[in-house]
């Protein structure tokens, strides 16, 4: 059978969404009291309008507008007549019927709202066919359709949303005392007082280089909030196994070597705290999967929401290890801070879209120091200078040791003077920490 090409889906053949009368309208009403512009042009762009010629005349109303120029019949046929226009949109007797013939809008707004919502249905229209034909041609993958699908979704989104009224700022006390009992506690006090804890809605970044012990940080928030405070956690690790991810859990919890835990061989006398641990962690609502080599937002937000279905209660935390590790279908970038960027904004809306759940994610160095002889990371080496301002907090875990190796073999373990740098959130400060490297853990110092 001969494949037909260009194949037009059943709806391509009506008349698409439109009201010329009030397009009309509201054109008459703005050349015969110009006042009534501005609350237009808040909600209306040229291309809003169905008819070319409508689309012509209210363009040339704007440039006039822009050059305070009177708008009037005889300054839009002259301005239109300079710019060659004017028989295209049926000449200057099509525009003195507008004025003569097309009823007066008493709700300008109102009009104005009505070749909005045509102009919206239409861009729906116009992106769902250009979906629909790309899955008819079969030369996308999935990943890619979606990805395609959300940013159509997001661009019409963005556009019905302007010119929206201001709403009265309110909120009920239920509401008000809901919001302030979701903030989250973070495993240290001395953050908690910085930053009062993780914020509904808030993306936070855990950023530093390879090594530094930002798996290990992402942990104790981990542990702290499943175990400690009992709220179920989603958790997306980077290339460990699960055996190690509870091995590790244990070790902080513990503070036992985590190599002695990997080789069966904790001492007797830790034995009993290692099996009551085991328990509390069996006992905690933690979810986790693996990214073994990279996943796209589109599929984590999908199992965020499935995480979500399966829990009792809301999720408390989603940590998301190695930014590095995320893709957006079908975009690709010639900087890898470009592509952090990117793919931050992306999880600023990605916190919103699964309920304003507060997300930490992990991210290594994507930029070179600037010649400095300070090793502590910037944010703009984590994200790039666009996109250091999109994280809520920035945390940046800075081991001193890591860069002085002598220091290490003559001082051993712990590291008394490894630092959190809080840049982000808060006042740039420095908080001073203990690691400890037998069981990779953060613990702050007095």
């Amino acid at each position: 059978m001969k494949r037909r090409e260009n194949r037009k889906l059943p709806h391509e053949h009506s008349l698409p969404p439109q009201n010329l009368e009030a397009e009309e309208s509201l054109l008459s009403a703005i050349m015969i009291d110009n006042s009534q512009l501005p609350a237009v042009r808040e909600i209306l762009e040229p291309d809003y309008f169905y008819r070319s010629g409508h689309q012509k005349i209210f363009l040339a109303i704007l440039e006039l507008a822009d050059q305070k120029q009177p708008i009037d019949l005889v300054t839009l046929t002259n301005h239109l007549r300079e710019r060659n226009q004017l028989e295209e949109i049926g000449g200057a007797t099509y525009l003195s019927r507008l004025i003569d013939t097309a009823p007066m809008a008493v709700n300008v707004r109102h009009y104005a709202g009505i070749v909005h919502e045509k102009a919206m249905k239409r861009f729906l229209i116009q992106k769902s066919n250009e979906l629909a034909r790309k899955c008819y041609e079969d030369a996308m993958g999935l990943d890619q359709l979606l990805a395609e699908e959300r940013e159509a979704f997001s661009e019409i989104m963005a556009k019905a949303g302007k010119g929206q009224k201001i709403q009265k700022l309110e909120m009920s006390a239920d509401d008000l005392l809901n919001y302030f009992s979701s903030v989250r506690e973070t495993p240290f006090s001395s953050l908690n007082n910085l930053i009062e804890g993780l914020m509904v809605g808030e993306l936070t970044v855990i950023g530093g280089k390879s090594g530094m012990g930002k798996t290990a940080l992402a942990l104790e928030f981990l542990n702290y909030t499943a175990i400690n405070q009992g709220r179920p956690v989603i958790y997306f690790g980077a290339n460990m196994s699960k055996p190690r991810i509870y091995a590790r859990l244990l070790a902080q919890r513990c503070k036992i070597n985590l190599r002695a835990i990997m080789g069966s061989r904790v001492p007797g006398d830790k034995r009993e705290i290692l099996l009551q641990n085991h328990e509390q962690i069996n006992a905690a609502t933690i979810f986790d999967h693996i990214i073994k080599d990279k996943i796209s937002l589109l599929e984590l937000q999908t199992k965020v929401k499935k995480a979500q279905d399966k829990a009792k209660e809301e999720l408390g935390l989603v940590i998301i290890e190695n930014l590095q590790q995320l893709f957006w279908p079908g975009k690709s970038f010639k900087q890898s801070w470009d592509e952090a960027s990117f793919v931050a904004e992306k999880l600023k809306e990605f916190c919103y879209e699964i309920g304003g759940i507060p997300t930490i994610v992990s991210s290594q160095l994507t930029r070179k120091k600037d010649g400095s002889d300070d090793n502590r990371p910037t944010p703009s080496e984590i994200l790039g200078k666009a996109g250091e301002e999109l994280p809520d907090v920035i945390i940046m875990p800075y081991r001193r040791n890591f860069y002085e190796k002598k220091e290490i073999k003559e001082g051993g373990r712990p590291e008394r003077n490894a630092e959190l740098l809080l840049v982000k959130g808060c006042p740039p400060v420095i908080l001073p920490f203990t690691f400890w490297g037998e069981y990779l853990s953060w613990e702050e110092r007095e």
